[in-house]
This record gives structure tokens, C-alpha cells and sequence, in this order.
């Protein structure tokens, strides 16, 4: 292939369009890299140095529209047992990870208060961490019966403490979680499927997921929330108009971000049925946070705007469950019997 122009101005214009390459996924410069830069240089005008602005968009457009692309799922589509085996896994492993913030942000407020935490509460905080991750870890060891009897302890607990059918608030958020997670293990394979579907990416998105959340968990907790700093004089919002467009704010990149991620880390089948479950927990965990814990939002009950959209979203995730399981079994044809002739 011939190059126009000289040698020195068509080597920096190889050497700035590949480094434009690096917008595409590395499997893609792999195989069509190479073609792709032949192409480029031999329609490049003579004695030119870099891309045109045109070119360079275009080029960026193209890498950035590959990587968001859904990825196929490769292999068997399950229906929703690899959605359920993940969910079983990696709501834990958030709520894991919100807990473990939460904790720490109350062991630093004790700390500052009586200059130390008590024993006993290291021990239940640490007693309460691990109780929601350990059904999965022993799930991975290949026990089936304990980590089934273990993963419905924390919705025990969390319905007794008053967050059972209520869930409109932040422990009514963290019932549906752990219900759900309890539910989505004894309807799937669980964890050792789980541990196959899950690559090192997709744990990073999952953790990423679970400190993101850290930050409204935070939020809610600063002492400029309680002391109503942020309230403007008349607002009819809890906590005050400035805290309540932040919190949304911040709440809707965690959303958008989580779940963009999850599509690109996870086959494409699973990666939206786990959205979709995680909208369950999700939404009412949102009005709780953009409420300050409050049970109204400005003229409106919690439970107004929480509870029956709530239970309508978590009618259709079981319907959709329902239908793709019963479209898995295998139709039988019963043979009849025809005489000769």
C-alpha cells in the first residue's frame, strides 16, 4: 500500500489514528484494527499530519457506539434462573457494603461521643455484616439447605423490627432486598451459577453499585441534614428544596450509571432481568432517601407514592417469571391413534 505525502507526515497520521482506535473495544481493534487503519491512510489527503475534527468525531462516535452495544448472550438462554442465581448473589454483596457504611458512619459518631465503641457494638455490627454475606459464601462451598435457612433470617428480622409488609420506607427497601434475594436463591441454582456468570467486571460494577449507595446513606446521616441547613424558609419539601434536587441528583447517576453498567458486564438476557428485579427494592429505597426518612413528601403520604407503584412493579417482575418458566417446560403431544388406511 502506497502513502501519500511524506514519510514523517504519514507516520504522525498513523500514530494519532490509532490512538482514536482506542475508543473501540479491544477484541474489535484485534481483528479489524489493522484493516481499519489501512483504510484510513490510504483515503488520507497527501501531507496530512492528524485527522480532520469531522473524522475524529466520527471515529469516537463509532468506538463509543460498539462498547455500548449489548452484548449477545452466548450460550443456552436459561430464562430467568441465571437472572435469579445473580440476584442472589449480588443483592447481598450490596446491601453488604451499604451496611458495612452505615456501621462504620455510626462506630465514628460513638467514637466522637464517648471516645471509643463499646464492644458489644462492634460485635453485633460485625455479627450483621456477616450474617447477610455468609449464605452466599456457604452457598459457594456447596451447602444448599443452611445458606436457604439463612438467607430468610435478615427478612425475619428486618419484619420484625416493623419493615415487613410496609415498603414505602428505608427498612421496608431493605425487606424487599433481602426477601428478594432469599426468594431468587430457592428458585435458582444460586451462588455456584452465580460464580459463573459473574465476571471480575461485573463484581467491580456490583461493589461499585454498593459504594455508590454509601454516598445518599451519607448524605442522609450529616449533621447539616438534621440541623436542617439546607431548609429554605417555606419549603414545603422535607429537609429543604436544596437537599431534596441533590439527593435526586445523586440517586438518579447511581441509577443510570448501575444500570448501564450492568448491561455492558452482564449477557444481555440477564443483565435486564436483573434491572428489572432490582427496580423492586429500588424505588421505594429512592423515595425514602429524596424523603430524609420522612413519612410525607411535601401534601403527599410516603405511602402514596410509594406502596402501590411498589406492588404493581413487583406483580409484573412475578408475572414475567411466572410466564418465562412455564414457557420453559416441555409441551408433550399426545400421540392419537389412527387406524389403518
Amino acid at each position: 500500500m502506497s502513502r501519500s505525502g511524506s514519510p514523517d507526515a504519514s507516520d504522525a497520521l498513523e500514530r494519532r489514528y490509532r490512538r482514536l482506535l482506542a475508543w473501540y473495544p479491544a477484541d474489535h481493534r484485534r481483528i479489524h484494527g489493522e484493516e481499519m487503519i489501512g483504510f484510513l491512510l490510504a483515503t488520507a489527503g497527501s501531507g496530512r499530519r492528524r485527522p480532520g475534527l469531522a473524522e475524529t468525531l466520527d471515529m469516537i462516535k463509532g468506538g463509543l457506539t460498539i462498547r455500548l452495544r449489548r452484548r449477545p448472550y452466548k450460550g443456552q438462554d436459561a430464562g430467568w434462573a441465571d437472572t435469579l442465581a445473580v440476584a442472589s448473589v449480588a443483592i447481598p454483596a450490596i446491601v453488604a457494603i451499604v451496611y458495612t457504611a452505615i456501621f462504620s458512619w455510626t462506630a465514628y459518631n460513638q467514637v466522637s461521643i464517648d471516645a471509643g465503641v463499646p464492644a458489644g457494638m462492634i460485635a453485633l455490627l460485625a455479627g450483621t455484616v456477616l450474617l447477610v454475606v455468609l449464605p452466599p459464601i456457604l452457598a459457594l462451598c456447596g451447602l444448599r439447605r443452611l445458606p436457604l435457612v439463612l438467607y430468610f433470617v435478615p427478612v425475619l428480622f428486618v419484619a420484625y423490627s416493623g419493615g415487613g409488609p410496609i415498603v414505602s420506607g428505608g427498612d421496608g427497601a431493605y425487606f424487599l432486598a433481602f426477601l428478594l434475594a432469599a426468594v431468587a436463591f430457592a428458585l435458582s441454582p444460586g451462588a455456584p451459577r452465580a460464580a459463573e456468570l459473574l465476571s471480575a467486571r461485573a463484581w467491580a460494577v456490583v461493589c461499585g453499585i454498593g459504594l455508590a449507595l454509601c454516598v445518599p446513606e451519607v448524605m442522609n446521616r450529616l449533621p447539616a441534614v438534621h440541623e436542617q441547613v439546607w431548609v429554605r424558609p417555606g419549603s414545603m419539601w422535607p429537609g429543604g428544596i436544596y437537599y431534596t434536587l441533590i439527593m435526586i441528583t445523586t440517586l438518579a447517576v447511581i441509577a443510570a450509571g448501575g444500570a448501564i453498567s450492568l448491561m455492558r458486564v452482564l449477557p444481555s438476557p440477564v443483565g435486564r432481568r436483573l434491572l428489572a428485579l432490582l427496580a423492586v427494592p429500588a424505588y421505594p429505597g429512592v423515595a425514602a432517601y429524596v424523603s430524609n426518612w420522612s413519612s410525607t413528601v411535601g401534601p403527599f403520604s410516603i405511602d402514596e407514592l410509594v406502596y402501590l407503584p411498589t406492588v404493581v412493579t413487583a406483580c409484573l417482575v412475578a408475572a414475567l417469571i411466572w410466564q418465562s418458566r412455564r414457557s420453559s417446560q416441555p409441551h408433550t403431544t399426545v400421540p392419537t391413534d389412527q387406524g389403518p388406511g
